[in-house]
C-alpha cells in the first residue's frame, strides 16, 4: 500500500491509498473484513483501490483487530502454498527457484492488556527484510524468523544452505554498515543487537539498520544485478552439487562482478 493515515470521511475516518504495485490477493482480503470499505479506483494507473473505514470511530478498534486476526498476517500461508512454493532443500530444488519465497514469520499477533497499544505483531524491520529477501533470490525458513517480542533478540532463519551462503554474500557485497546490530552470528540467529540490550534506543538503532538494508534490497537496479550474479553462480556448477565452500567463494567473486 502506497499511503497511509490521513483523516477524511464523515467520521474522521483513515483511508489509505492501494499502489497499483501491491499484490492483488490482498485486496481481496482487505474485501473480506467486515467494517472496511473498499473503493476500487479508475482513471489512476498508479493506483488500485481506497481503502477506509466503514463504522464509527469507537469501532474502528474491532475492526483492526479483525485485520489482524487473519490468517495471513500470522505468518502462515498454509499447506498447498507451502507445496507450491518450495518444494525441499535439494540443490536442484535451489537451482529452480528463480525468485525467493517468503514462507513464513513467526506468529507474534496477540492482545496484551498491559501494552499500551494492545497488541503485538511483527515489527516492521523484520517483516520489511523477510519480504525483501525474495528479491535478492533469498527464501527463508518456514516458521523461521522472529522479532523476538520485545524479549528477546531478532532472528533470520534461510531455506537452504545455500539461501543462507547467498544472503551473507548479498549483505557483505552491499557493505552496508550496520552500526546498531550485528548480522550472521553463530548458530541460527542472524541478527542481534550490538550487545545484547533490549531497551529502546538499542531495538530502533537495530530495527533502522535492518530497514536500510531492506530497501538496499528493493532498488530496482539492486535487484537485477544481484539476479545477474545469482545466474551466472549456478551456472558455473551446473546440475552437480557443489561443496558450501565452492558456493560461497563463487557467489562472492559474481557478486563483486556485478559491484552493488
Amino acid at each position: 500500500m502506497s499511503s497511509f493515515g490521513f483523516p477524511g470521511g464523515s467520521h474522521g475516518q483513515h483511508k489509505v491509498i492501494y499502489a497499483s504495485g501491491s499484490h492483488p490477493d490482498d485486496l481481496i482480503v482487505l474485501e473480506m473484513v467486515v467494517g472496511l470499505r473498499v473503493t476500487r479506483a479508475s482513471g489512476r494507473a498508479e493506483r488500485v483501490a481506497r481503502v477506509e473505514f466503514a463504522v464509527l470511530e469507537v469501532e474502528q478498534l474491532r475492526v483492526v483487530e479483525c485485520i489482524l486476526s487473519i490468517p495471513q498476517n500470522w505468518g502462515f500461508m498454509g499447506d498447498p502454498a507451502y507445496q507450491r512454493t518450495f518444494k525441499g532443500d535439494s540443490w536442484l530444488s535451489y537451482r529452480n527457484t528463480v525468485w525467493g519465497t517468503k514462507l513464513s514469520v513467526c506468529p507474534s499477533t496477540y492482545l496484551r492488556e498491559h501494552d499500551e497499544l494492545g497488541y503485538d505483531a511483527l515489527d516492521v524491520g523484520i517483516a520489511l527484510l523477510v519480504k525483501a529477501w525474495p528479491l535478492a533470490r533469498v527464501s527463508t525458513a518456514f516458521c523461521g524468523s522472529c522479532d523476538g517480542h520485545g524479549q528477546s533478540q531478532p532472528y533470520l532463519k534461510f531455506a537452504t544452505q545455500w539461501d543462507d551462503v547467498w544472503a551473507r554474500s548479498v549483505f557483505i557485497a552491499i557493505g552496508l554498515e550496520t552500526l546498531g546490530s550485528r548480522w550472521f552470528e553463530k548458530g541460527d540467529d542472524y541478527i542481534k543487537t550490538m550487545d545484547g540490550r533490549l531497551d529502546d534506543e538499542s531495538v530502533l538503532a537495530m530495527m533502522e539498520d535492518i530497514q536500510r538494508f531492506a530497501r538496499r534490497l528493493m532498488h530496482a537496479e539492486t535487484i537485477e544485478k544481484i539476479g545477474m550474479a545469482r545466474a551466472a553462480t549456478l551456472n558455473v556448477f551446473g546440475a552437480k552439487q557443489p561443496y558450501i565452500e565452492e558456493f560461497a567463494g563463487e557467489a562472492a567473486k559474481q557478486l563483486a562482478l556485478v559491484t552493488l
